[in-house]
């Protein structure tokens, strides 16, 4: 799943905590790491040369300073707006996710990154992989447990099918829908539901020792990220709404505050993520 990274780079203080600690996606199954950094085209001809040309040495050094027999790090400097640059090269590169940063303020992130990655989240059509930088250690040494945050629909399928992918690979999985207030009848008919959709996750399961499936009630965004630092996950996965250029504008709010608030990395799965055949396939709730 995460055999292949790019980092969207954008040199800013924070960015060194995050630098020391990419060779740890070795631990993921990482093998290959682009790093890519986007000049915007607002200087003058000369200038976009000369500093393609100086980020480009500072890419070419970090790569050879975090490679190594097992881990092969390549960086490109690129010109134009960011968020199509990077999608464009995910695409061409055959990337498993793009990676991009959180700068929070403090220790909760209650400010996204930026509009980059907020745009990133929004527009590729790639999973991407936000990474807190004002945690001490944002990344585990090895991907051991993870939580899927999930509503049983149409839209989870991509989610729930790298969840399920990665649990086969001998990862603990925790899979969790969180339900709010609402009108009591409708509220039953939504539980239902989801036991229904939780027990065919574990009907699937290879290896299901490792998975587990819990309904909290609370706000969504508020307890996916209290209960996957209660039980100690290495990467949230949530998915996010998109079918048509209005609603991939609109990344959700439960999937955007998860980001802001996660005591770990997220990956943010679109629900049109093309993804490589190697999980089990999940029915929609209409089949």
């Amino acid at each position: 799943m995460f055999t292949h990274i790019l980092v969207a780079m954008d040199f800013s203080k924070n960015w060194d905590s995050l630098l020391k600690v990419l060779p740890r996606f070795r631990g993921w199954g990482c093998q290959r790491i682009s790093l890519v950094h986007v000049l915007a085209e607002d200087h003058p001809p000369k200038e976009l040369i000369r500093y393609r040309r100086h980020y480009q040495r500072r890419l070419d050094a970090l790569a050879a300073e975090l490679s190594d027999e097992s881990l092969h790090v390549q960086g490109w400097a690129f010109t134009g707006d960011p968020v199509a640059v990077i999608t464009d090269q995910a695409v061409q590169w055959d990337v498993d996710c793009i990676l991009a940063a959180s700068h929070g303020h403090n220790t909760r992130r209650e400010v996204f990154l930026g509009s980059t990655v907020l745009n990133l989240a929004r527009l590729t059509p790639l999973p991407l992989l936000v990474v807190p930088v004002t945690e001490p250690s944002p990344v585990a040494v090895s991907l051991d447990r993870i939580v899927l945050a999930t509503d049983g629909s149409a839209a989870a399928k991509a989610p729930e099918q790298i969840f399920m992918e990665l649990t086969s690979q001998g990862i603990h999985g925790l899979a969790l829908f969180a339900t709010e207030r609402g009108e009591p009848t409708a509220r039953t008919r939504e539980l239902m539901r989801i036991e229904q959709h939780l027990k065919q996750l574990v009907r699937l399961s290879t290896k299901l020792q490792l998975l587990d499936t819990r309904i909290v009630k609370g706000a969504a965004a508020t307890v996916i990220t209290e209960t996957a630092l209660q039980v100690g996950a290495h990467l949230i996965i949530i998915g996010k709404r998109g079918l048509n250029r209005l609603q991939t504008l609109l990344l959700g709010s439960t999937a955007e505050a998860v980001c802001r608030l996660a005591p770990c990395p997220v990956l943010v799965v679109p629900a049109t993520a093309h993804l490589k055949e190697s999980a089990p396939t999940l029915s929609s709730p209409a089949d």
